[in-house]
């Protein structure tokens, strides 16, 4: 179970560190997650960070590792910022669950 303080945690130390890792996960965890990839095309994984760039959280998609042709998705995107928590805490329950 991701909690409150877990969120704010991640928060926290994207806000010092700039960037953090949320989950690496595979395609079909991904969508599970209700990650849209079909205009993705044909990808393996997607690493996902939370990165602060002084003045807004994002969220941050490398796809098969290229970095290169990054997806960013900010509140905004994805209808505010509830449903931009929702979703980090998504990724992180299959990303913790892949892993146990």
């Amino acid at each position: 179970m991701i909690t409150n303080l877990d969120l704010e945690r991640l928060f926290q130390a994207a806000k010092k560190e700039g960037e953090v890792l949320v989950a690496d996960l595979p395609k079909g965890l991904l969508e599970r997650a209700g990650f849209n990839a079909s205009t993705f095309g044909n990808f393996r994984y997607a690493a996902i960070y939370l990165i602060y760039d002084g003045k807004r959280y994002k969220l941050k998609y490398i796809f098969d590792g290229d970095w290169k042709g990054a997806y960013y998705e900010t509140p905004r995107d994805v209808g505010g910022v509830e449903n931009f928590l929702t979703i980090i805490e998504n990724y992180l329950l299959f990303f913790v669950g892949e892993r146990a």
